[in-house]
């Protein structure tokens, strides 16, 4: 991942591109009447953590397409008549649903330690 700030006056920009070259934004701005406490190591961690917010976002809605894929095609193995839970594809798709499912808690837990960390800057999100 790429990290790169730009300052604008009492606004920072934060861009966030991925390994796959998709781009997340993140903006900070001073407030008219904080612009004599304007710093732009806080601009930057206030437009990162936004950035990351909406990373996380986007990687929370890829995992819930896998598991609804995954639970979608585990409920079609088990209508099938020869369908045996110790076939090696269930197992293996069983496993991914559930590694799946423990990512998808993490990045809740991600987000939300994100937004705790915003709102301690900000008051809000």
């Amino acid at each position: 991942m790429k990290t790169e700030f730009k300052h604008i006056e009492n606004i920072t920009i934060c861009t966030i591109t991925n390994d796959n070259g998709l781009v997340f934004y993140g903006e900070a701005r001073c407030a008219p009447e904080d612009e004599d406490k304007y710093s732009d190591i806080i601009g930057e961690e206030i437009a990162e953590k936004r950035a990351e917010i909406q990373s996380l976002r986007f990687v929370r809605e890829v995992i819930r397409d896998e598991i609804k894929n995954e639970t979608h095609l585990i409920n079609c193995m088990k209508q099938n008549k020869n369908f045996s839970s110790k076939h090696n594809e269930f197992r293996l798709l069983a496993r991914n649903l559930r590694a799946n499912e423990a990512a998808l808690e993490e990045i809740h837990d991600l987000i939300r330690m994100n937004k705790r960390i915003l709102k301690r800057y900000t008051g809000h999100i």
